[in-house]
């Protein structure tokens, strides 16, 4: 209750939870992280008991080989890979969708969640190692952008695609499933857009390759903070290489995963239009439903029965759709007169920027991106396509600091305003021009 508590009197933080709210992992600073967000609440052996378990489970996550390691997770996401070129994604039929939506759970969504878990657990040492001062804010960003993830791969591929080193049929091959909007089966996926590989490839990779070296001092001084904490057998350079396998990790089974998800929703629009509907309508129908009338016999077609559930689901959503709630819900009175709660921005770099904005939906639409701070609703991996193009910011509305495309952006030295909130981003859609000023934390809209 005490975390809820602070939530309640600070709402701008409900997505910046894992690092200004709640303590849910060991890191080198966590007695300071006790005393300011725990306080009174905890006697001091309570203290002492909770700091030792969060000890004791993060060596095990660390170091571990058991069902909650990176290595473990990682076996299932390639096992995912595996079933997914043996089965031969689009061209299997709609009863396939069963043991697609199983697999993708117990081999796709459960390991990312234990790999995005890693990921927090990475940046969050990190950030104490920052507050211990034996890393200072520049060091921490070159460690993110050092690190090689597959959207990386994803923009030196599309540079080899618009030179003809990289056939587009290759490329496809790898990258075709993502979309812009993940699990929204109106978005193109990239394999149904002619111009994705318009424009100016972007520079920044060339800026942020060389992998970041501890210094003998920081060495030192990790390895002492290591061993004081009964880290037996595992130093600096192995603590570095985890939070580098932790943040590879979570973007690998993302990648993975969501050909699986793209996959099922192209198997279900193909079944739809075979039976009548746009993918629109089916767009409404919960996957449930439209499971059980796949398997279910009925006096009614297929048709009538899914055109019955889209139009009874569009309904709820035009009804949801039309209810405004607040951020953050933490009584019933926000239901009736919603609270005004800013959010305030995750800032990526600490950079600076002026420049003419550009919105992004789901397609790109020939829109130019060069030198444009580009501004989308959601951190979501379909829209990884923009670091192949000169971007010169980013602005999402939703989105926590270690989200998608806050990793995306600290990889590529891209300053952003990761999760800036309804009104802000509501006022960025009103203008042509923002500045953008990462250090000072200020996304402004210029008239």
């Amino acid at each position: 209750n005490h975390w809820v508590e602070h939530l309640r009197h600070s709402p701008e933080l409900h997505d910046k939870i894992e690092f200004e709210v709640a303590i849910t992992t060991y890191s080198f600073d966590i007695d300071e992280k006790i005393e300011k967000l725990i306080g009174d609440s905890l006697s001091a052996v309570e203290k002492s008991e909770f700091k030792q378990a969060h000890l004791e489970q993060t060596k095990q996550l660390i170091k571990g080989d058991g069902s909650g390691s990176i290595g473990q997770a990682l076996d299932n996401i390639n096992a995912l890979s595996r079933k997914q070129r043996e089965n031969g994604g689009l061209k299997q039929d709609i009863s396939s969708l069963f043991n697609m939506v199983d697999n993708c759970i117990q081999l796709g969504t459960i390991p990312f969640s234990i790999l995005a878990r890693h990921g927090f657990i990475a940046r969050t040492i990190l950030l104490s190692l920052k507050h211990r001062a034996i890393l200072t804010n520049d060091e921490v960003n070159q460690i993110q952008a050092s690190v090689k993830t597959v959207a990386s791969d994803l923009v030196d591929d599309m540079h080899s695609l618009q030179l003809g080193e990289l056939s587009n049929s290759d490329f496809m091959e790898r990258y075709g499933h993502l979309r812009p909007g993940t699990y929204d089966i109106m978005s193109h996926r990239y394999d149904q857009m002619s111009n994705l590989s318009d424009g100016l490839v972007s520079s920044h990779l060339e800026q942020c390759v060389d992998f970041f070296k501890l210094s003998k001092k920081q060495q030192r001084q990790i390895n002492q903070l290591l061993d004081e904490d009964g880290f037996e057998d595992f130093n600096a350079n192995d603590l570095l290489n985890y939070v580098n396998e932790a943040i590879v990790g979570r973007e690998y089974g993302k990648f993975v995963f969501t050909r699986t998800v793209s996959d099922m929703l192209e198997l279900i629009a193909n079944f739809a239009e075979e039976h009548g509907l746009s993918r629109d309508e089916v767009s409404h129908v919960p996957l449930n439903s439209l499971l059980n009338t796949v398997k279910s016999s009925s006096e009614f077609t297929i048709e009538e029965q899914l055109r019955e559930l889209s139009s009874q689901e569009a309904e709820k959503h035009d009804i949801s759709v039309a209810i405004r709630l607040p951020q953050l819900l933490v009584d019933q009175a926000a239901v009736h007169i919603i609270p005004f709660q800013v959010s305030y921005p995750n800032f990526i770099t600490h950079k600076k920027v002026t420049a003419k904005s550009v919105v992004l939906y789901s397609e790109t639409d020939g829109v130019l991106l060069t030198d444009r701070i580009v501004i989308i609703e959601g951190a979501d991996p379909g829209f990884d396509w923009i670091f192949s193009k000169k971007i010169a910011g980013l602005i999402t509305k939703y989105g926590g600091a270690n989200s998608h495309m806050a990793i995306r952006c600290a990889e590529f030295g891209i300053p952003a305003a990761i999760g800036c909130g309804e009104q802000r981003f509501d006022l960025l859609l009103k203008v042509n021009q923002v500045h953008l000023d990462c250090a000072a934390g200020l996304v402004n809209p210029i008239y």
